[in-house]
């Protein structure tokens, strides 16, 4: 295990930089939240007779990083208390250094990163974007702004650890993550108030994956660089445990679906590197392994040009009467 610092105080690993390279390259995430977010505030305000919604406490679960999702209900429900959770540390982590990173702190990481990843042709070149930096420059200063308000506050608990007393009004669970399940979901309702809402937003079941409609995630050639990735890995001596997503149960449990479609611009090569980042940002696995494996794998698919598209399915689920 090695760490890249920017002080003795401030430092990360580079599963850290990796998720961060994600969630730059990757629009798909950010894009699916803020499209599920705005389809739920016009459904809580028709719920409320046309006025605008105005829950008092908010709930986000991340499956992919905390930041977007929450500025963006900060902003529209300046009043609400609103907690951030994850099942994931490397996400918590993050935003921890985000949350008082300065330029020249996120400068001396990512030239840290570069330096040790110079090996691996496919990492140092996303290393070396011009446009990294800057971004995650922005979004500290962003997120230092919004986390910085006494009302946002984040837990380094599971959504399961949840003390019983909290309730919620609005719980936004989004995709991503391989630790929610129906049973997760039936926690969370648990610590809606009355009256509240759960909603939930998941990649769509894989119901036509090399169709027209066929989601990126699903597509052959995700699929080829998955297995690809997996091997690289178990020849490090890891195996990557599977995605179940609970669509059976969600369906039973929910009182409204809502498919959403879009697009993203990206190039298809760092799209699909994005995904086997995401793939293994949650499993134990050494630093060294993880980036042989992840560029091994990209390196093989550096031509790939074909549409990212995406598909989710989000469930809303009423507070029990």
């Amino acid at each position: 295990m090695w760490y890249l610092e920017a002080s003795p105080q401030l430092r990360l690993r580079p599963s850290h930089l990796l998720l961060m390279i994600y969630r730059y390259v990757s629009g798909i995430y950010q894009v699916g939240d803020l499209s599920a977010l705005n389809y739920v505030k016009g459904f809580l305000d028709a719920s409320a007779g046309g006025k605008a919604a105005t829950p008092r406490r908010i709930l986000t679960v991340s499956g992919h990083g905390i930041g977007e999702a929450e500025m963006w209900l900060a902003e529209r429900f300046s009043n609400a208390e609103i907690n951030a959770i994850s099942s994931r540390m490397v996400d918590t982590q993050l935003l921890q250094f985000l949350r008082i990173a300065q330029a020249k702190d996120i400068k001396a990481v990512f030239s840290e990163f570069q330096r040790r990843v110079g090996s691996y042709k496919v990492l140092s070149e996303l290393a070396a974007d011009p446009g990294l930096v800057p971004y995650w420059c922005d979004q500290a200063q962003s997120i230092q702004r919004v986390f910085g308000h006494a009302n946002v506050g984040v837990y380094s608990d599971a959504p399961h650890a949840l003390p019983e007393s909290k309730k919620y009004d609005l719980i936004f669970a989004s995709h991503g993550s391989k630790y929610f399940s129906a049973a997760v979901a039936e926690k969370l309702r648990s610590h809606l108030a009355p009256g509240g809402h759960l909603a939930i937003l998941l990649p769509s079941p894989d119901d036509h994956a090399d169709g027209i409609r066929a989601r990126f995630a699903n597509s052959r050639h995700v699929r080829d660089a998955k297995q690809i990735f997996e091997n690289h890995l178990a020849d490090r001596g890891y195996t990557l445990t599977r995605d179940v997503l609970p669509h059976a149960g969600l369906v039973e449990l929910a009182q409204r679906r809502e498919v959403i479609h879009f697009s993203v611009l990206a190039p298809a090569n760092l799209i699909l590197l994005g995904e086997l980042i995401l793939r293994s940002l949650g499993e134990h696995i050494s630093d060294r392994a993880r980036l042989e494996a992840l560029n091994a794998t990209a390196a093989g698919f550096k031509e790939l040009q074909i549409p990212v598209n995406e598909e989710l399915m989000l469930y809303i689920v009423e507070a029990k009467a």
